[in-house]
């Protein structure tokens, strides 16, 4: 068995594999942008790539001990989860892909209002003065294109036509043999390293780094690496259509 340091020593080769394989393609997605700025896919794929780039020298920076463990568990599952994200968006019909990012859009919208009302409600009980300058319809006029203009209010995600969540996208990946049935260990990583974020007392364990909490970590990691791969071949695809690659 390996040692700590050991494992830490491949995750931080897992990572640098990672960012070499990404940078790569920074150049291309930017020279796409410039000729196409509002081309929503590319937009996609360059955000992803650079949330991604961004929680790895994080990861790298703290690395996993007694003191990051909660922090570290919690910025690895939110890399798993824009990469499962990235590979159903990249791999997916564009009506579908636009179909479900504009329910990502709505929901954002959504709590985007819901915020700048709370936020009024609140400072205005304190003081009405405060907020004469707050306009809330305001809101609406920067994002006209998701008001419904028979009632002029936002348009919303419906019961009958829900958002995907990352469970849904897996099971469309591997049952449309993008990927094969192994990659559901990325998203059983994804769910387990949520109990670091949804404390419960049984899994009480997830808030410490105990002896094998490494191998959690190792092993998410290395499908993390799988996972990156598959993205960053399916961005090169996407090129293509663009004659970069």
């Amino acid at each position: 068995m390996k040692t700590f340091q050991e494992y830490i020593d491949e995750i931080e080769q897992h990572y640098n594999k990672i960012q070499d394989n990404i940078l790569s393609l920074v150049p291309t997605l930017q020279e796409i942008l410039e000729g196409n700025p509002n081309d929503r896919i590319f937009i996609y794929s360059f955000d992803i790539l650079k949330r991604i780039i961004s929680n790895l020298k994080i990861l790298k920076h703290i690395k996993f001990n007694d003191i990051s463990c909660v922090s570290y568990r919690l910025v690895l599952r939110a890399t798993i989860g824009d990469i499962i994200e990235g590979l159903f968006y990249l791999n997916t019909d564009g009506s579908i892909r636009e179909n479900e990012m504009r329910k990502q859009d709505l929901e954002f919208i959504r709590y985007l209002e819901n915020y700048t009302k709370d936020t009024y409600r609140f400072f205005n009980n304190r003081d009405p003065k405060s907020m004469n300058g707050i306009d809330l319809e305001k809101l609406k006029q920067n994002f006209s294109q998701y008001v419904d203009p028979q009632t002029g209010k936002f348009f919303r995600v419906t019961r009958d036509d829900p958002k995907l969540g990352m469970a849904s996208m897996m099971d469309q990946l591997i049952q449309k043999k993008i990927v094969s049935k192994e990659y559901k260990q990325l998203y059983s990583s994804y769910r387990l390293l949520s109990f670091t974020e949804h404390y419960t007392i049984l899994g009480r364990r997830f808030s410490y780094n105990e002896e094998m909490s490494i191998l959690l970590i190792v092993d998410s990691v290395r499908w993390l690496l799988i996972g990156a791969d598959a993205l960053c071949s399916s961005i090169k695809e996407l090129a293509k259509t663009n004659n970069r690659y």
